[in-house]
């Protein structure tokens, strides 16, 4: 949501242009959209090592090399350098499915239950703070400094949407947040 104001801040003077600006940031969004598969790709394979298994990560990886050249070959005719993105997160999430169902085999189910309970609080907090985001956005001034506009679309969203996940999962109980509260603690 906050990906352009966050590459004009960091990028745009000199050469690089606004049109660079869009370029990136569409990237920026397509690479950023497979975060949670990117992380959960560590638990999963890290559970398959500790049952003496590292083959079938292997296998799932080295088969996901096969189907992100397809899908870049192919993405990055239309959607330029960010088909690379959308490509490299598709295959991120196929990944984690392809694990998951492999290891909830393995381990003879795993608790699907309590993780919809968990995805599901973590939906509605990120729908809450994305809603705060946006409105805080519209509600920035454009001043005549571009820099400074753009860091204002930056830093009082980023502040605006922490508050409301934190609060909304706070409200929520939500046990994944309550450890990484206490981790940081």
């Amino acid at each position: 949501m906050i990906a352009r104001p966050c590459i004009e801040l960091l990028f745009e003077h000199g050469e690089f242009t606004a049109a660079d600006t869009a370029r990136v940031s569409r990237t920026l969004v397509a690479y950023s959209s497979g975060i949670w598969a990117y992380g959960l790709l560590h638990v999963l394979v890290r559970a398959f090592y500790a049952l003496h298994d590292p083959v079938r990560p292997t296998m799932t990886a080295t088969v996901m090399v096969f189907v992100n050249l397809a899908l870049n070959l192919s993405l990055v005719w239309t959607l330029q350098e960010a088909g690379l993105g959308w490509a490299t997160a598709i295959c991120a999430a196929l990944q984690c499915v392809w694990l998951a169902a492999i290891l909830s085999r393995r381990l003879g189910g795993l608790d699907w239950r309590g993780v919809g309970r968990s995805l599901g609080k973590s939906l509605l907090a990120t729908a809450v703070m994305s809603a705060g985001v946006l409105v805080a956005m519209r509600l920035m001034p454009t001043l005549e400094s571009a820099r400074m506009t753009a860091l204002l679309l930056t830093a009082v969203p980023i502040a605006v949407g922490a508050g409301l996940y934190a609060a909304t999962a706070g409200v929520m109980r939500s046990k994944e947040f309550g450890q990484l509260l206490r981790r940081s603690a």
